[in-house]
């Protein structure tokens, strides 16, 4: 393999592992594992070793600053967010509807209930790939009958 080939290869194995810090949200030990090197045995040392060369640090920089990146982070961290709100929204159905599951609970109560655990189901299907379009045949539909005893 030729000196250019083995640059380029060590180039790409840098923007996989930034890639994977930046807009994925891994670790710096699983994103070297995982795009740098599987194999090795100390992980943390060798991170700050290639942290320090001169080609990851110019490369970092590119990136850094590249509005696709600058946007992809972003996009990364409101993702981060929706899903702790999902995650709230979540628990706060569960106290919900424990509490509406008793007899002196207003039929008020219990349409809130409903709501609530429809717009997080709604919600979930953003984060897991949305759902199929409206009306399309064989499309699985929510049975809202069965949320509230």
């Amino acid at each position: 393999m030729s000196t250019g080939q083995q640059v380029i290869q060590l180039r790409d194995k840098y923007l996989d592992y930034i890639e994977a810090i930046l807009v994925r949200a891994y670790p710096k030990k699983d994103a070297y594992l995982a795009f740098v090197d599987a194999d090795c045995k100390a992980p943390y040392p060798a991170i700050a070793r290639m942290e320090k060369k001169k080609e990851y640090q110019d490369l970092f920089a590119t990136i850094s600053t590249d509005e696709n990146y600058k946007f992809q982070m972003r996009a990364q961290t409101v993702k981060g967010k929706y899903l702790g709100l999902i995650e709230k929204n979540i628990d706060t159905a569960d106290k919900i509807l424990d509490e509406v599951s008793t007899d002196e609970s207003t039929l008020k109560d219990k349409a809130t209930a409903v709501r609530l655990v429809n717009e997080t189901v709604g919600a979930l299907a953003v984060i897991s790939g949305g759902a199929p379009p409206v009306g399309q045949s064989g499309a699985p539909k929510l049975d809202k009958s069965g949320v509230i005893s």
